[in-house]
């Protein structure tokens, strides 16, 4: 009997492909099944709370709590409604929607994002792009209020420090963490987004136990970033008064403004004209700044984010502020207000775990990738990088789908000349991946002459100006 043997490099390769599969399949699962659980988890005990305050008589909390839950269900049910709104089953309409109001999406997400489901016909976004969008509004507008509402109940005269409040606010940082860390590890460990983006994504290491403990640093940044802001943002009214807190705020905000603005980097990354442009412009640089100072999502260092200088310099200013309303803390005058021992104790502490995470975080990951935690790179800058560094046609050709603002003025005649060379080419034989959509992109200033290549532009003559339309 004779035995044919693979190769050794064959076999080699066949066994990394396995492992690889092995690792996907179980950080996968851990994300799918953690996000269901701490979701569910998390409103089980808001729901405990809400009744707890309302027994209390301290209503205004429990109708605050309320309002948070509301708002983020009215959004999570909005976003799949704009992404299902084109598909032509009423039935998967109603089904997605029941998803969001039994609680289950964001374990429906991590489902498809770990195994990858294609875009179904009608649908607006990718399943992560939608997965994100939907984590970000249960961040932002249900996680880190509720969070720093239990706080304020804790911290405040007379707080309830039981140990079922504990495990409420437990259950809201770990909440917000968890998404925040599941967020930034999908779109780093995205096969596509690796392939475009190979200079940003690409921090989490191989290996089961390398990926399992960047994920766990993640976490760990997001939950003590979320717990010392949160704690000093109600600590602070004590010291300063709450309009001057609500104006520390929102000087905090301005100055990002300026920085962005000075470094002529306040226009969206991809094309969208006028009021509306303006308009997205204001609310992405404003909800990208607010989502990196409550929950340090590692994803917001993107060049087109807060970019890796700003987010490092965010996590050390979160930490300082903790610091020095700790150590200035001052009880007098607030009847039943905690003791500034235990304030030193907690706040301090978890100052020290919020470095101690950005530094374990740095240590776990890639090191080719440290860089792009304080790398000072403009949004333009990584948008010509797009065209300048990329080999693949197609990979080049994604700069048309960026704002022109961004890369006309530096590179636009280099991309000009190379498109001509190429629309040789593909009217010849066109590429697979030269869809109608793509070619309806193409700016007429970028082409020298349109009806050369009727193949390409016949069925576009309505140009787009923006993505959207």
């Amino acid at each position: 009997i004779t035995m044919k043997v693979a190769p050794v490099p064959l076999r080699s390769t066949l066994d990394k492909i396995q492992a690889t599969m092995l690792e996907e399949r179980f950080m996968g699962r851990l994300i799918m099944y953690g996000t269901g659980l701490f979701s569910l988890f998390d409103m089980a005990t808001d729901i405990v709370m809400i009744r707890r305050y309302h027994d209390q008589g301290r209503k205004g909390f429990a109708k605050a709590i309320i309002a948070t839950i509301c708002a983020s269900l009215l959004l999570q049910s909005f976003i799949v409604y704009i992404q299902n709104r084109r598909k032509k089953s009423t039935r998967k309409k109603i089904v997605e929607q029941i998803f969001v109001w039994t609680l289950v999406k964001p374990g429906i997400d991590a489902y498809r994002v770990a195994y990858k489901a294609p875009n179904e016909v009608g649908q607006v976004f990718t399943p992560q792009s939608e997965a994100t969008c939907v984590r970000c509004i249960e961040m932002l507008i249900e996680a880190v209020p509720n969070a720093a509402i239990q706080l304020a109940a804790i911290l405040g005269a007379n707080g309830d420090r039981s140990f079922l409040a504990m495990i409420s606010l437990f259950s809201s940082l770990s909440t917000g963490a968890f998404l925040s860390a599941v967020t930034s590890y999908e779109w780093d460990t995205n096969g596509e987004q690796r392939r475009k983006n190979p200079l940003f994504y690409g921090y989490v290491p191989e290996g089961t136990f390398a990926k399992l403990n960047t994920f766990v640093a993640l976490f760990m940044l997001s939950y003590f970033n979320l717990l010392v802001r949160s704690t000093w943002v109600i600590l602070l009214p004590l010291k300063v008064g709450s309009l001057t807190t609500l104006a520390a705020l929102s000087s905090e905000m301005i100055i990002y403004f300026i920085w962005k603005g000075a470094r002529k980097d306040l226009s969206l990354f991809f094309s969208l004209r006028g009021v509306p442009g303006v308009f997205f412009s204001f609310l992405y640089t404003f909800m990208t700044k607010g989502i990196a100072d409550w929950t340090a999502l590692a994803h917001m260092r993107f060049p087109h984010s807060l970019g890796g200088m700003y987010f490092s310099f965010n996590v050390f200013i979160n930490a300082s502020i903790g610091l020095w309303v700790a150590l200035t803390y001052n009880r007098e005058g607030v009847e039943g207000a905690l003791e500034k021992k235990n304030v030193l104790v907690v706040l301090c502490g978890s100052c020290a775990f919020l470095l101690l995470s950005y530094a374990y975080l740095l240590g776990s990951l890639n090191r080719d990738y440290i860089n792009t935690f304080f790398s000072t790179k403009t949004s333009s800058k990584a948008v010509q990088e797009t065209f300048t560094l990329n080999v693949e046609e197609e990979l080049k050709f994604f700069i048309f789908r960026y704002n022109e603002q961004k890369w006309k003025k530096e590179i636009g005649e280099q991309v000009k000349v190379w498109l001509n060379e190429k629309l040789v080419e593909w009217a010849e034989e066109p590429p697979e991946w030269l869809t109608e959509y793509k070619k309806s992109i193409i700016p007429e200033w970028a082409v020298d002459d349109i009806k050369k290549y009727p193949s390409i532009f016949a069925k576009n003559n309505k140009r787009r100006n923006s993505l959207l339309g």
